[in-house]
């Protein structure tokens, strides 16, 4: 019979994820959410920050954003896992992303992405969930008075945000793809990592790729 992974009780610091979801007339819809370690599911800021077990919410020290404080009891590493492995997709993905809906303008949408930096974003339905995505240059290319849905890739791949980091990077390279949506346990986007999102991880600080005399550079 195989031993029960042991746990740890911690204070964990939930980062908080904030999707802008564009709709008509340049009106905004933001979604903020955490991934939730006792229910093991992403759930509102709203809900988590009501559970006996938050210490509310916080800005970090660096004042990239806010996170919430949660005290749980969460698994050791499996042994023998490799830092790609152990890393999970929610864990690496920008916490702030843009997503667009299908109905909208293209010219709205294409102001959307601009105003955000964004060179691409998930489209996504009345539920949040992907059906396709759109980058600045379809849109340029697309017809005066088109919109989302006309410009839009309509194959549109995805990762779950409890998925490895190794298993987002082997779908990205499979399929080419520079950007994937990430969804939570009900399919809707909570989330987008980049390629470069990947690398900035594999190279940073405790990275597997990190220069040897970095801060938190992993031992050779």
């Amino acid at each position: 019979m195989q031993a029960p992974a042991s746990t740890n009780t911690i204070e964990r610091h939930l980062e908080i994820r904030v999707v802008d979801v564009v709709t008509a007339r340049s009106r905004s819809v933001t979604l903020s959410s955490v991934r939730c370690p006792r229910r093991a599911r992403t759930a509102a800021v709203e809900e988590c920050a009501g559970c006996v077990q938050s210490g509310g919410v916080a800005q970090d020290a660096l004042a990239r954003g806010e996170f919430l404080c949660c005290r749980v009891s969460v698994p050791e590493p499996r042994p023998g896992a490799g830092p790609a492995e152990r890393a999970l997709v929610g864990e690496v993905m920008r916490r702030t992303a843009v997503a667009l809906r299908p109905g909208l303008s293209r010219a709205v949408a294409a102001d959307a992405l601009r105003a955000r930096g964004a060179a691409a974003a998930p489209v996504v339905d009345g539920d949040g969930r992907p059906v396709g995505v759109v980058s600045e240059a379809d849109l340029l290319r697309a017809r005066s008075g088109a919109k989302v849905q006309d410009a839009m890739r309509r194959v549109a791949l995805a990762v779950s945000e409890t998925a490895t980091l190794a298993g987002a990077a082997s779908l990205m390279a499979a399929h080419g793809a520079e950007r994937l949506p990430v969804v939570s346990d009900d399919g809707g986007v909570v989330g987008v990592l980049t390629a470069l999102d990947v690398v900035a991880w594999l190279a940073g600080p405790g990275g597997p790729l990190a220069a040897p005399d970095a801060p938190g550079a992993l031992p050779r």
